[in-house]
């Protein structure tokens, strides 16, 4: 016969939760610890935990008693909490019931954070000139996290709604536990090498010890010493860690890192329009340039070709001809008009002897003025056939004549030396009577110049 007296899990919670309310020195204590996390219902309820060493205490502060609180609950505060203990029967756990909470003062692991913040930070690895910047376009995105986390899945889903041909390289990192930090640190270190055009190192949220590999002077270096731009995204918003100080750039979660890394293809596509617009405008201009310093050449060009030389020549010889014309043409008028006066003078007052005397040596003068009327015609023309000889004999054409001739490439350009030339390029030669289009067969500088 079983003599054992056996209790229902309620009896045995219940006799537990009166030990608790009957215990003289469980109704009201003082529990000294560090604050490892805190939680606020929507009715003003505090849910928190107490740490020291790897012992854990649950404690509440209810709504009604949430006005003796004097400071800003945060992570890693040292607290002396107030209260008696309560035994939750239905869920077999028991918890502090705090009616006063006081800062002792910082805790350990906040210590250790907030010390190696400093070292840090004096070594320069927080400053803004060290910052990477994120590119505006990103092919491969590395990812520093665990493989089966929310972490990655949602760095996926973000950046390839965002970008569906991004390519995302995974580095499974263990990013809690002892031997999580050498494990991110080897992630960064092959990413860098592998060659990708951002990182995200990070994590989904937890607990301080949970974060507490990304707070490790080894991470901070690894980001430090990286030469690929870094995106810290570790925990929550409101978690901050040592990752996040040293980081190119910070993202509140995974989530927004993806958001940060890849742009919208939208965005990209509107990029692309963008810079096809300027780039546009720049040819045009370009081009508008270009148009008008050719312009100029060729102005320059017809000014000093030989077509356009021989007819200001040509200008010059007619000129010329024109007033030796009407030099010749103004003096045989005025010997004309002296002898008809003469003529008439001789008629009324001379007799017919010395008329005749006079008639004879009008004459003669006419002779003689006739005479060096032609002598002066021969020797203007003699003057203007000496002229047309010398224009002749300057003209590019006369020199075509004997035997030169002018060479330009395809588009016009004038030929001057041997380095204008190519093998096989056509080439135009200006004769006296004609052109002549021909291709080089060879190219022979003048030092190579075979006689005959």
């Amino acid at each position: 016969m079983d003599n054992r007296r056996i209790y229902t899990v309620t009896k045995l919670n219940e006799y537990i939760e009166r030990m608790f309310k009957t215990d003289f020195v469980l109704g009201s204590v003082c529990v000294s610890g560090e604050l490892k996390s805190i939680r606020t219902t929507d009715r003003g309820d505090t849910y928190f935990q107490l740490k020291e060493g790897n012992c854990v205490l649950q404690g509440v502060l209810w709504a009604d008693r949430s006005g003796a609180l004097t400071f800003s609950m945060e992570k890693g505060q040292k607290v002396i909490v107030t209260g008696p203990i309560r035994m939750y029967k239905e869920g077999g756990t028991f918890s502090i019931h705090a009616y006063k909470i006081e800062k002792e003062g910082i805790g350990e692991q906040a210590k250790r954070f907030e010390k190696l913040k400093r070292e840090l930070q004096e070594r320069g690895m927080f400053a803004e000139e060290y910052k990477q910047t994120i590119p505006f376009y990103v092919r491969r995105l590395g990812v520093v996290t665990a493989a089966g986390g929310a972490a990655i899945r949602d760095i996926i889903s973000t950046a390839k709604e965002r970008n569906p041909y991004v390519e995302i390289i995974l580095y499974p990192a263990q990013v809690q536990g002892e031997r999580a930090p050498l494990s991110i640190v080897r992630g960064i270190q092959a990413l860098d090498k592998y060659g990708v055009d951002v990182m995200i190192v990070g994590r989904g949220g937890g607990s301080q010890e949970d974060l507490e590999a990304f707070n490790t002077e080894m991470v901070a270096q690894a980001i430090f010493d990286c030469a690929t731009p870094i995106i810290s995204a570790v925990g929550h918003e409101i978690d901050v860690s040592i990752s996040d100080f040293v980081a190119d750039q910070r993202a509140a979660t995974p989530t927004a890192a993806a958001g940060l890394a890849v742009r919208k293809i939208s965005d990209l596509e509107g990029a692309m329009e963008e810079y096809q617009k300027r780039l546009d405008l720049l040819m045009n201009n370009h081009l508008l340039k270009e148009k008008a310093l050719r312009d100029r050449y060729e102005q320059i060009l017809t000014k000093y070709s030989p077509e356009h030389r021989m007819g200001n020549y040509r200008d010059v010889y007619e000129h010329e001809k024109q007033r030796l014309n009407m030099y010749m043409d103004a003096h045989i008028k005025a010997a004309h008009v002296r002898r008809d006066r003469y003529d008439q003078i001789l008629l009324q007052f001379e007799p017919e002897k010395r008329v005749r005397k006079e008639r004879e040596r009008l004459e003669l003068s006419a002779d003689k003025l006739h005479e060096s009327m032609e002598r002066i015609v021969t020797l203007k023309r003699h003057r203007l056939e000496i002229l047309c000889g010398s224009l002749e004999a300057r003209s590019p054409l006369e020199r075509l004549g004997g035997g030169y001739v002018y060479a330009r490439n395809g588009v016009g350009k004038s030929l001057c030396s041997v380095e204008d030339v190519r093998t096989g390029e056509e080439i135009i030669l200006t004769l006296k009577d004609g052109e002549v289009v021909t291709k080089v067969g060879d190219i022979r500088p003048a030092g190579a110049l075979v006689p005959g």
